[in-house]
């Protein structure tokens, strides 16, 4: 006659083995967590910054992102290009030239 059920030792030893898989992932699975929000923060300040520049060419005017401003050319205005930093790994640079990018 066959086994049909699982003993309570195997169960407690699966049930352990789940538990401490889940206790040391967690660490690694809220820092991945931060990165991607952070990251992902950066590419909806990038596509703002850029939505900005398009509307100052657009429209002829100069138009403030804070800490950003772009005049009518699309260009930023002197002294309103630069890095905004997220985190250390993390940036959103908008050159002198009107590049938008992500580093």
């Amino acid at each position: 006659m066959g086994r049909k059920a699982f003993t309570l030792v195997e169960l407690l030893v699966v049930i352990g083995i789940v538990g401490l898989i889940g206790t040391v992932s967690f660490p690694s699975l809220t820092k991945f967590r931060k990165t991607v929000l952070i990251e992902a923060q950066a590419q909806v300040l990038a596509a703002a910054a850029r939505r900005a520049q398009v509307e100052a060419l657009a429209k002829g005017r100069t138009v403030e992102l804070p800490p950003f401003k772009f005049g009518a050319s699309g260009y930023p205005v002197p002294g309103y290009s630069g890095t905004l930093v997220l985190s250390p790994h993390c940036k959103v640079i908008v050159s002198s030239v009107g590049r938008v990018r992500i580093e």
